[in-house]
């Protein structure tokens, strides 16, 4: 099985391609892109045929903002699409970026080829009690269902293994440090 990864950001998409099989993971191409100006769909394309030659069987995407609702990695309907675009306000420079290349995908692989979300929030709304020093109160969320704010930095190149539930499907986080304000549920 060939997986693509998409790890947008506010101006820049890392693309990676990796073969899984029984015996592990194996790299086959990665891309980064700054400030890039070009049509998502062209971009995926030129990726596709320099990396991997076929579409890929599996696309996961990083996402910045999972709200309330989004807090584990699931794989994309038209409901998880439209909660995203909804929550757009709590990461407004990542979340409309996201969405693009997802609908990309759908348009240059197919819509048969599954995507799976893989939410930055969904690690903060597990956070135990003992941590709730580390978030404080936003009065401005109100009606996202998010209630407070996490200061987060997250370590590099993290990839993880979902169950076997999910057809053993490789799911990707963010590949470079980096440091967020991000809004979770309490």
């Amino acid at each position: 099985m060939v997986m693509l990864t998409v790890n947008t950001g506010s101006s820049s998409v890392r693309l990676a391609a990796f073969s899984c099989a029984e015996t592990g993971m194996r790299d086959c191409g990665e891309a980064r892109y700054e400030s890039d100006t070009t049509d998502p769909r062209e971009r995926l394309g030129i990726f596709k045929d320099q990396h991997i030659g076929t579409p890929p069987q599996l696309v996961t995407h990083r996402i910045v903002h999972g709200g309330a609702r989004l807090t584990s990695a699931c794989m994309l309907d038209a409901e998880v699409e439209a909660e995203i675009e909804r929550l757009t306000p709590l990461a407004p420079l990542h979340n409309p970026v996201t969405l693009t290349w997802i609908r990309a995908c759908r348009e240059v692989f197919g819509a048969q080829v599954p995507q799976v979300e893989v939410f930055d929030t969904a690690f903060y709304a597990q956070l135990p009690e003992v941590a709730a020093p580390m978030r404080c109160q936003w009065n401005s969320w109100h009606g996202t269902g998010c209630g407070a704010t996490a200061f987060t930095g997250s370590p590099t190149r993290r990839f993880g293994r979902a169950g076997a539930n999910c057809a053993r499907l490789f799911l990707m986080a963010d590949e470079s440090f980096h440091s967020s304000l991000a809004p979770v549920a309490r």
